[in-house]
């Protein structure tokens, strides 16, 4: 299985994509728009692997949400109050989000406490 961290802003959704072993698979920024989604969808599956994504929620995570698992993705939505303390603030940066996003994939592959799935009250 492959873990896809993105973080998600209006004009960009910055991704990072690990392995089960926790090797970095890819890094890379794309639109976060019908086309940015089918770019990112299509870029991760010439590893043809299943992908589980975990994402912050914001304004445009249903969306992103909804067209990843319709393109066969495993998705879960982070608690961002909960998530918010897992990488030091000095260095904290979009690509950095995306990467302990990535990790809490891998390390919690439930999401436990701290994603929820898009219906669990945030």
């Amino acid at each position: 299985m492959l873990h896809a961290g993105l973080d998600l802003c209006r004009r960009r959704l910055d991704v990072c994509v690990i392995s089960d072993p926790g090797e970095l698979v890819e890094e890379f920024p794309a639109p976060p728009d019908a086309d940015g989604l089918r770019y990112l969808v299509e870029k991760v599956s010439h590893h043809r692997a299943p992908v589980r994504a975990v994402f912050e929620s914001m304004t445009g995570a249903r969306f992103v949400h909804d067209t990843l698992e319709q393109r066969g993705w495993e998705v879960r939505i982070a608690d961002a109050q909960k998530v918010k303390g897992w990488a030091p603030l000095a260095c904290k940066t979009d690509r950095i989000d995306a990467r302990v996003l990535a990790v809490l994939s891998r390390a919690r592959p439930g999401a436990g406490d701290l994603a929820a799935r898009p219906a669990d009250p945030f």
